[in-house]
Formats: structure tokens, C-alpha cells, sequence
């Protein structure tokens, strides 16, 4: 593809030779492939070029051009070609503004002149108007690592303190020359830092609906994987095998409480048949030790992906990235067997497999490579990987394996640069990395036995440059990530502790919530450590219900609607909490069972007691603002209710709840009383959110371990009022303490039972 590639580029010139006639294997290719765009009428990037050039050489087309304004971007990233036609034009155009690096370009590796390009413009007349690059002033940091992984957790810390100290997440960029286990790595740990990122390298193109469905497809030539009904049918959905009876079947196996691969075997066809033959043959294979490329090939053909390859461009593009990460695997397993593939083939993915685009996020620190950020700036700047083999790659002179020297000189063939050329052009992709920050740029590099840093960064003047450790511990409290540290950072004591409690800074794009207010309300301690450290601790079983519950009666009521339930309401029930337990590892089977029971009881009490129910919204996210503070609440359920509509929140609690559960008389109490306890916080805010829609009550459903309480209040115009007045008198203070960072000791709620009490400074011992 290169070779036809250079070709193409060298097409214009006069004493250019056929390249049929030097090299015919090549040539062959490259006319069956002219073949197959001009049967569908396309062209490619080059012919598009050259076919230009052409028609823009009949002087009757150029003088009805009608181009008045002609403005073009460096010119230096262009080719010969490109740069032709560009000069044509130029010769029947009012004004142009051509803007031009003397430095040179970035482009060379795919043709581009570089510094030449100013060359080919001599004859014209044109005014030159510098624009010199200020100083600005960016301050530069570079890093030295250990290995890949230890970087890519400093940039991640690194941006972790960003974050906290207001900056927003659009305007800090992380820059890779290429994808590789850097990307890997930053992607896996920025979930534990609670970092949003998007990836602009690409997508992992085993993402692909048809590569996902050929590797199910592959799952199914090893027996044992048949045996996963959802799995088989998956995989028998490629071009050769599907066909629509292949769904009724499944669901007729459902039904006998078989396998699909049973009922198949028992009660097929003779395609069923057919086509397990077929995998049977494929597997053959594999018990004699068969490549695995080789396995992957003939699953190729017989999934008939091959045929629909030749017919489809797309899919066509898509098999062949497919293929190169199973080469790629092969070169660095080679001893691996087909099973070995089939183990490893998500790791191969997350190293080899980005090649799509990605849409544009909002809110997401950007991980890009070098060529996609060209165009962006951002405040600060994070370039991973300046090492030597990156910054600058290696410097291959033969592009082209089937042309050797003498042949390419024949063909008219010049290398797209030579090594000082290369050099250059490699440096230019470097400065363009640091030109992108407006205020900082963090440069980091792996320096041990098998790498060197690059040579460019002797250019650099640096300020701050150190080599950090294989530990890292913070010297001051932006610096802490986890619960580890935070416990390193109180054992000091002293003015650290005084320290910790100093006034904090919210997160930019914080929104307040129920949780986070009911948190500092309670201690603000917690909410320190919850939301603004961020500090992540394993979910206990408590929480893990309330989570089961939401979910399934999200679910339930996705389904049904208006009542009454469906009859197969309890089979969905049951198949859910199933489903939900068994994610749970760390449970016993003992355990399991208790809860599913429980859980099944409180369910069944819920359908029993829901007679009447018109569902409007569920998981209702609404943000908003108000007073100048900006909220996010999310609501369970919004019905139908009388001539307006009903909020209606689920609660898991334990038995002994029930003593303790709201009734009308004490709502109206807390209300008139402006008495905040419990929930209050929850519903004033619900109710905030719909203040503009006709709230003319509100339901609590208590889930009580073995049974559901309900709780229904009624509220008129006036009631709605008030509880929204009480958001001004009690609410919004806590707000603006919240705001300016307070954290008082004398605070301090109630330690039992608290999450954080094993590294809180301020505990109370007699809790």
C-alpha cells in the first residue's frame, strides 16, 4: 500500500517509467486495485490530486474557477502534487494568504516537503507579512521514571492536584507519540483516581460489532464454551451460519431448561448440524497444535466475514486491523497456542488495538496523540514518553521492502527524507507537543538499561528537573490520594493535623446533591474525606442492597408501567437477584442465600402492596441551580398523582425502622417547626427541582429486610412553599460553609459506625 502510495506521488513526473514495466508482482496489485475504485467509481486521496491537476490545467476550467479568496494553511505539510495544484490556482485567485513554518513541517513521513514548500512559489508575486512567535512564558517540569507504569502514575497524581485546585478538565491534555502500554496504563488507573479522560488515539477495534461477533465465534470452537447458550447463539450469528429460526430455537431451549447446544444436537436441523460439523473441523485444528494464524484464517472463511470483506470496504478495513493485532500477538507469543490466543486476546487489544476515532466528550481530560492535538491548546500539557525511539523515532531509508535502490531510482522513486531531514522534521513534532500548553508543560521519560531519554530535551532549558522516587508520599495535604496516605500524612501529626482541617477548595463543576449535604451536615469531616480526597472504600453489604434494590425496581418499572404487574414480574425478580448476588465475590453461598431470601421477601411484599401505580420518569437526574449554587438530585420515581404528580423515594433500612417511619403528623410538624432531621435535607431539594411542575405529594418506601412499609403524604400549594422557604433558611448555610471550606471540630458528628473513623485524626474515642 506504501509503495502504490509513493507511486502515486511520483505520477506527474515526465521521466517516470511504468511501474508494471520495472516491477510486474507490484504493478500487478496496483492496477487491480485502480481496477477496483473505478468499478465503484471512487477515487483515493492521490488520484483526487492528480485528477485535479488535469482538469485544471484546460484554461477554460481554471478561468471559471470564480475563486476570489484563497487562504491555506501550512503549506509546508503539503506534497509535490498537492503543492501543483495549489500553485494552478493561485494563478486565477484575487487575494491568497498561504501561511508557512520556515522551520518546517510534520508531515515528511507521508510526503509532505517541509521547508522546500516556499520554493515552488517563487514566480509568484506575494507579500510576506511575519508573524513571529512571542514568549509566553510556559514553565516546563520534566520527570524522570523508573518505567512506563510509575510514569503514567505520576501524570495521573499530577493531574489529580490540577483538578483539586479548580483547573477543568478540558484544559489539560495528555500527549503520546503513539498508542502504547502508556495508554494502556492511564487509561486502566485513571478510573481508580477518579479522573475523567477521553481517549482521542482511537477506540479498541475489537470493539466492532462484527469483530466482536467473530471472536464469539471463535470462543465456540473450543467444546467447553458451547456449553454458554447466550454465547453460541452470539457466535452462530456470522454471515454463514445465521438465520432468523436460530433465535426460536434458543427460546425452545429455554423453555426445556437445556443448553442451546443441546437442543441443537437433539432436536436440530441438518444446518444445526452442519454447522457444528464445521466447528468440530475447526477444532480439529487446535487439538493438532495448528498456528494459531492459520485457525484464525479458516474461522475467517467458514464465519463467511471473508466473503462479506470483499464485498464491503469497511468491513474489509476493519479484518485487517483485526489480523495485524493477531500478528502482532503471534510475534510476541510465538509459542502460544490457539486457548493461549483466546485467554489473552483483551490484553492484545488494550496494546494493539486503536485504530477508529473518537466523538468529542465534554468534561474529560484529553489523552491525544501528537498529529491529533496539532490544532488545540490547552493550559497545561503532559508529553509521555520522550524517549529516543519516540522522540525521534527510528530512521527507516528503505519505506518501500519490494523496491530495492536501483529499481527505485528506475521507477523515479526518492525517499520521503533523508536522516537529517528526518531528524529535523522529528523535532518540529516535539516543539509543536509543547507549543500546544498556554502555562505548563510536564515532560516525563523512562530512563533505565533499556532506554534513554531523548536528545531533544537537551534543547530545553530546564528549571525543575528530578528524578522521582518508586514511593511516593505527600508532603501536604492536595497531595493525597488514598487512605494509605492520608494515615502517612496524620502519623506525622502535629501542624499536619492543623494542617488537614484548614479551609479546602470545592472541585470546578462540583454540583451539591442530598449525599454530599447530608454528609457535611452530619460531619464535615466525612464529607472531607468522601468528597474531596476522594477517598474510595469498599462497599459494605448495606450499600450493596440499597444499590440491588434501585436497580431492580428500575427495571421493574422500565417494564410495567401502569399496574397491575405483568405475571412474569416475580420471574424477572428472581433471575435478577440471581444475576446480582453472584457479582458479588466476596459473599458465601450461605450468605447468598440468606440475602436472596430477604431480598425476594421484600420484593414480593412490594408487588403485594403496589395495586395502583402510573409511572411517569424513573432515575430522574435533573440539575439545576439556584441562589447561585448549582445542584444535581436524582430521583427514583415520578408518578401520576391526581391533577399533578408524585415523588416517590425507595429507602433499605432494618426492622427496626419501622418504629421510626414518617407519618403525615410529624412531616407537618418538622415543616411548621422548621426542624431538620433525616431525610429533610432530601426532600426540601426534591422538591426545589420540581418547583416549577405540580408536586401534589410525595411516597417513602421503606424495605424492611422482610416486608415493605409505604408512607404516603399528601401536599398542597402552601405546604410546597414553605418546605422550598426552608431551603433558603436552613439549607443555603450550609451551603456557603460548604463554599468557603469550613471544617469545625466541635463539628464533628457521631463516630459509630463511621466509614472513616480508622484514619479520622479527630475520632471520638468514646464513640
Amino acid at each position: 500500500a506504501s509503495s502504490i502510495d509513493f507511486y502515486k506521488l511520483n505520477f506527474l513526473k515526465e521521466d517516470k517509467k511504468p511501474l508494471k514495466e520495472i516491477y510486474p508482482d507490484v504493478g500487478e496489485i496496483f492496477h487491480k486495485y485502480q481496477e477496483f475504485l473505478y468499478k465503484r467509481n471512487w477515487l483515493d486521496f492521490r488520484d483526487l490530486v492528480i485528477y485535479g491537476i488535469k482538469i485544471l490545467e484546460k484554461k477554460e476550467v481554471l478561468d471559471n474557477l470564480g475563486i476570489k479568496y484563497l487562504f491555506v494553511d501550512e503549506i509546508e505539510n503539503l506534497d509535490e502534487n498537492s503543492l501543483r495544484f495549489l500553485k494552478i490556482i493561485l494563478k486565477n485567485v484575487s487575494v491568497a494568504y498561504l501561511t508557512f513554518n520556515p522551520e518546517g513541517g510534520i508531515y515528511l513521513f507521508r510526503g509532505g516537503v517541509g521547508k522546500k514548500a516556499i520554493d515552488y512559489f517563487s514566480e509568484v508575486k506575494f507579500e510576506r507579512i511575519n508573524f513571529e512567535k512571542k514568549e509566553n512564558g510556559v514553565e516546563i517540569e520534566i520527570s524522570t521514571h523508573q518505567d512506563e507504569y510509575l510514569e503514567v502514575m505520576w501524570v495521573l497524581r499530577s493531574i489529580r492536584k490540577l483538578l483539586r485546585s479548580g483547573v477543568s478538565p478540558e484544559n489539560i491534555a495528555v500527549i503520546v507519540r503513539d498508542v502504547d502500554v502508556r495508554v494502556k496504563f492511564i487509561e486502566e488507573l485513571s478510573k481508580l483516581y477518579n479522573i475523567p479522560l477521553q481517549i482521542k488515539a482511537g477506540i479498541p477495534i475489537l470493539r466492532e460489532a462484527v469483530v466482536s461477533n467473530f471472536i464469539s465465534f471463535l470462543l465456540t470452537i473450543i467444546p467447553e464454551e458451547r456449553e454458554n447458550s447466550t454465547l453460541l447463539l452470539k457466535g452462530f450469528s456470522v454471515p454463514s451460519f445465521y438465520d432468523s429460526s436460530l433465535n426460536y430455537k434458543f427460546l425452545e431451549a429455554k423453555k426445556k431448561k437445556i443448553t442451546f447446544f443441546k437442543y441443537l444436537k437433539d432436536f436440530g436441523d441438518n444446518d444445526d448440524k452442519k454447522r457444528i460439523k464445521l466447528l468440530d473441523e475447526i477444532y480439529d485444528k487446535v487439538k493438532k497444535e495448528k498456528g494459531v494464524f492459520e485457525i484464525v484464517y479458516d474461522a475467517f472463511k467458514v464465519s463467511g466475514f471473508f466473503d462479506k470483506a470483499v464485498q464491503d470496504i469497511n468491513i474489509s478495513l476493519i479484518f485487517s486491523s483485526f489480523f495485524k493485532i493477531v500478528e502482532s500477538f503471534i510475534e510476541i507469543f510465538p509459542d502460544a497456542s490457539f486457548r493461549d490466543f483466546l485467554t489473552e486476546i483483551s490484553d492484545v487489544v488494550e496494546y494493539y488495538g486503536r485504530e477508529l476515532p473518537l466523538g468529542e466528550f465534554k468534561g474529560c481530560v484529553n489523552l491525544m496523540t501528537v498529529h491529533e492535538v496539532e490544532r488545540r491548546g490547552f493550559d497545561y500539557v503532559f508529553i509521555m514518553g520522550c524517549n529516543e525511539g519516540i522522540f525521534p523515532r527510528e530512521y527507516q531509508l528503505d519505506t518501500f521492502p519490494y523496491f530495492k535502490e536501483d529499481e527505485r531510482k528506475k521507477i523515479c522513486f526518492t525517499p520521503y527524507c533523508e536522516l537529517s531531514e528526518h531528524l529535523e522534521e522529528e523535532r518540529n513534532i516535539f516543539k509543536k507537543a509543547i507549543s500546544r500548553a498556554d502555562r505548563k508543560v510536564f515532560i516525563s521519560y523512562v530512563e533505565n538499561n533499556e532506554t534513554s531519554p531523548s536528545i531533544y530535551l537537551e534543547d530545553i532549558k530546564i528549571k525543575d528537573s528530578f528524578s522521582h522516587p518508586y514511593v511516593f508520599l505527600p508532603k501536604k495535604k492536595e497531595d493525597i490520594i488514598d487512605e494509605e496516605e492520608l494515615k502517612y500524612f496524620i502519623s506525622k501529626g502535629g501542624e499536619r493535623n492543623t494542617q488537614l482541617i484548614k479551609g479546602f477548595k470545592l472541585p470546578q463543576n462540583f454540583r451539591f446533591t442530598y449525599s454530599n449535604i447530608d454528609s457535611y451536615r452530619r460531619c464535615p469531616f466525612k464529607f472531607y474525606f468522601s468528597e474531596i480526597l476522594k477517598i474510595k472504600l469498599p462497599p459494605t453489604f448495606a450499600q450493596e442492597r440499597g444499590v440491588i434494590v434501585h436497580k431492580i425496581l428500575g427495571e421493574i418499572h422500565s417494564r410495567f408501567k401502569k399496574s397491575p404487574f405483568g405475571k412474569d414480574v416475580t420471574d424477572l425478580i428472581n433471575r435478577r437477584l440471581k444475576e446480582e448476588l453472584d457479582s458479588l465475590y466476596y459473599l458465601t453461598e450461605w450468605e447468598k442465600n440468606h440475602y436472596g431470601k430477604m431480598l425476594e421477601s421484600e420484593f414480593l411484599s412490594y408487588i403485594e402492596s403496589m395495586k395502583d401505580f402510573d409511572v411517569i420518569d424513573i432515575e430522574k437526574s435533573i440539575q439545576f441551580s439556584y441562589m447561585g449554587y448549582d445542584f444535581n438530585v436524582r430521583i427514583d420515581r415520578i408518578d401520576k398523582f391526581k391533577d399533578g404528580i408524585k415523588i416517590i423515594d425507595y429507602k433499605t433500612a432494618k426492622k427496626e425502622k419501622s418504629r421510626k417511619v414518617w407519618t403525615e403528623v410529624q412531616f407537618r410538624n418538622r415543616v411548621s417547626e422548621s426542624k431538620f432531621k433525616e431525610f429533610d435535607v432530601q426532600f426540601p431539594l426534591y422538591f426545589l427541582a420540581l418547583r416549577k411542575e405540580k408536586v401534589r405529594g410525595f411516597e417513602i418506601i421503606y424495605f424492611l429486610e422482610d416486608r415493605v412499609e409505604r408512607v404516603e403524604i399528601e401536599v398542597d400549594s402552601e405546604t410546597k412553599k414553605r418546605i422550598i422557604e426552608l431551603v433558603k433558611i436552613k439549607i443555603l448555610p450550609i451551603l456557603k460553609n460548604i463554599e468557603e471550606g469550613i471544617i469545625e471540630m466541635e463539628k464533628a458528628g457521631k463516630c459509630f459506625g463511621c466509614d472513616y473513623k480508622f484514619i479520622c485524626p479527630y475520632k471520638k474515642e468514646d464513640d
